[in-house]
């Protein structure tokens, strides 16, 4: 059963990274729908309520009811200039769970990317088989007195194989239903993929 589970996480990751496209790589350094940073969290081992906006398959992995803020920071002239408050709430019940989570970004009023505030709501749900496989599916809105980042809706997807306690793999195709906003401004859909490998 285990080499059937080790197959299955190998084949999967092998058929996502053959759909990645190459301007995945290339695009713009932010995105109206790009998620606040989250340093530290890895996206196949994170089990925590920031799952609901960076990987919705793992918070059916978490242990307990959790309530997470975080603040995120850069100067002026940032080349990345992500800053702002995230806000997660998520609770497990017995193999399923789900979550909210607000971002509330507050990006420099000079430098490159936006000026004007905005704010995305996302929810998330999530199952797992037994404790190998979690499926999550999560939905963002934006919201904005800027048209150009309002009233975007976007679908995120995720799966984590997890066959045997030291090897994880995630897969998240993030806002595939590419959101636009009200006035027509669209927004990027992304893949990423990440293992975790913990022998000890």
């Amino acid at each position: 059963m285990r080499r059937a589970r080790l197959g299955f996480a190998l084949a999967l990751s092998a058929l996502l990274a053959a759909s990645v496209r190459s301007d995945a790589v290339a695009q713009a350094p932010t995105a109206t729908n790009d998620l606040l940073p989250s340093p530290g969290r890895a996206l196949a081992s994170i089990d925590d309520a920031s799952a609901v906006g960076l990987n919705p398959a793992n918070l059916a992995f978490m242990p307990a009811p959790e309530l997470r803020w975080m603040w995120t920071y850069t100067g002026a002239q940032a080349r990345l200039p992500m800053r702002g408050h995230a806000i997660d709430l998520a609770a497990p019940l017995w193999f399923l769970a789900g979550g909210l989570r607000v971002e509330l970004h507050n990006p420099p009023s000079i430098g490159a990317g936006p000026r004007e505030n905005f704010q995305w709501v996302r929810a998330a749900v999530s199952g797992r088989v037994d404790q190998w496989l979690g499926l999550g599916l999560g939905m963002g809105w934006s919201v904005s007195q800027d048209g150009s980042r309002d009233g975007m809706f976007g679908v995120t997807a995720a799966a984590t194989v997890r066959p045997n306690d030291w090897l994880s793999w995630s897969g998240v195709v993030r806002d595939f239903n590419i959101p636009t906003s009200r006035i027509g401004f669209i927004g990027l859909r992304s893949w990423e993929t990440g293992f975790q490998f913990r022998p000890i």
